[in-house]
């Protein structure tokens, strides 16, 4: 079994900004910025390609919150290095976690997720496959909430976070979805990207959680500083791994681990770690803040 910690959501290149801490306990992780260059037009009409489309909890719809939270002087994200109006961006809406709750329909899976490319191409080198987990992790920041202002970020509390997992139940080749598959699968942003030459997949997520059964195959968490990775007091890239993980996370090697931290790698998206009985009961104890 392999444990991926999967970096996703806003970051300084894509967004350009943490997502937030809702109320001090919800893990809203925004999607980043789609580009509209690398996918065919009619994604823009798909349910779920607006920010408009995502709402919080509370029911606060995704684009209200940006415009909470963004400088009020022209809002804008950052799309690979260049700058985009809110008013002008869609969204790639990717991991797709479903809550059965939140949908009008009730959707067939509990969660979808694309890979395209060199990550793809990694995670197929490290074999990941039916049975694996992510752990989507992401920049978060604390917000505070008030009538006059709304939600506004609190400086200096930046964090890499843990907000969700995903267990692989099957793989479908997102290059070779036709009208015979369900709308999940052809509304999911993978169907929609133009060169088709690019190794394309989609995870489905597993109906169950097998290690919680209880839980669903995919879930996103409540805030606890269990999910946190970032060392108390340390810039959100320094995290408080245990050094049973040294040398046995993908993309970087034991002098990762320093005295008082582990540094991650900036750049990336998959970190994968083939897991042994610490990993395990570690991955444990982090699911079970979602029971």
């Amino acid at each position: 079994m392999k444990v991926i910690l999967s970096r996703k959501g806003f970051d300084s290149t894509a967004g350009g900004y943490p997502s937030p801490i809702i109320d001090g306990s919800e893990l809203v992780s925004f999607p980043i910025p789609e580009n509209l260059d690398k996918v065919v037009d009619s994604y823009r009409s798909v349910p779920g390609s607006n920010y408009k489309d995502h709402v919080t909890q509370t029911g606060m719809s995704y684009d209200v919150l940006l415009n909470h939270l963004l400088p009020k002087r022209n809002p804008s994200l950052v799309l690979e290095k260049k700058r985009i109006g809110l008013d002008k961006a869609y969204c790639h809406n990717d991991p797709q976690i479903f809550s059965k709750a939140s949908q009008v329909t009730t959707p067939k899976y509990t969660g979808l997720f694309g890979q395209i490319g060199n990550a793809l191409a990694h995670l197929k080198k490290e074999r990941v496959g039916v049975g694996d987990i992510f752990l989507f992790f992401g920049w978060f920041r604390d917000t505070t909430n008030t009538p006059e202002r709304g939600y506004r970020y609190i400086p200096n509390t930046d964090k890499h976070i843990i907000w969700g997992w995903f267990e692989v139940g099957s793989c479908k080749n997102a290059n070779q979805i036709s009208d015979a598959d369900d709308m999940w699968l052809r509304q999911h942003p993978h169907n929609f990207v133009k060169d088709k030459s690019i190794d394309n997949m989609i995870y489905i997520a597993s109906d169950k959680l097998t290690i919680f059964p209880d839980l669903p195959g995919a879930g996103i968490f409540k805030y606890n500083k269990n999910l946190v990775l970032t060392k108390d007091g340390m810039s959100r890239s320094k995290w408080d791994l245990p050094m049973f993980f040294k040398g046995n996370v993908s993309c970087h090697n034991a002098e990762c681990f320093k005295k008082d931290y582990f540094q991650s790698r900036g750049r990336g998206q998959e970190f994968v770690v083939h897991a042994n009985k610490e990993v395990l009961l570690w991955l444990e104890d982090i699911i079970k803040t979602a029971l």
